[in-house]
């Protein structure tokens, strides 16, 4: 019950600022610093992605720097937003950058994805070719997603879990993204 009544909440949070709204992007800094409110907060989680794999703390442990996108299938910005992803994924990948897109409406109540909500997030990252991994919202870290206010939203993740730097409101293009991760790689 308690665990039902804390994942509503969470929901209910996401929703309500998914009508404060679907962003353009605003002017940011990269920086390695740990957020240490999310200190190690993806050294050990496991989701389901929509194709119904189970994805774990793996798929940020091999990589030096994972972008984790918070998108919705409302939110015409973050799906504008695909394609721009996919191009940096596949740029960058061979330096140690991954792409996780973490989609916040694709879940029934009892945290289960919804069939429907699934398949339609599906359909939308095939047609835009986004081919990196997409998840539901990790169970447990329901803390750091019900403080999204705007969607799209990105931050990064190192290797050990650990959220760095600031998080990025809304859509950015491919060139913002590829500047981001150049100076990230520079430290």
């Amino acid at each position: 019950m308690k665990k039902r009544t804390i994942i509503l909440s969470a929901l209910f949070i996401l929703l309500v600022y998914v009508f404060a709204g679907c962003g353009s992007a605003g002017e940011t800094e990269i920086n390695k610093e740990i957020n240490k409110d999310y200190e190690k907060y993806f050294a050990d989680f496991s989701a389901e992605d929509i194709y119904g794999k189970t994805v774990t703390q793996k798929e940020i442990r091999d990589k030096k720097y994972t972008l984790v996108t918070v998108w919705g299938t409302y939110c015409n910005p973050c799906i504008d937003e695909l394609p721009d992803l996919q191009k940096l994924y596949d740029k960058y990948k061979g330096d140690g950058i991954n792409v996780m897109g973490v989609i916040i409406d694709i879940q029934n109540d009892d945290g289960s994805l919804n069939e429907d909500q699934t398949s339609y997030a599906r359909e939308i990252t095939e047609k835009q070719g986004a081919g990196f991994v997409n998840i539901g919202l990790p169970p447990g870290k329901e803390a750091l997603f019900s403080q999204i206010a705007v969607t799209p939203t990105a931050f990064f993740v190192d290797s050990k879990g650990n959220v760095i730097g600031d998080f990025y409101e809304g859509a950015y293009s491919y060139e913002e993204w590829s500047d981001m991760v150049e100076k990230l790689l520079e430290k």
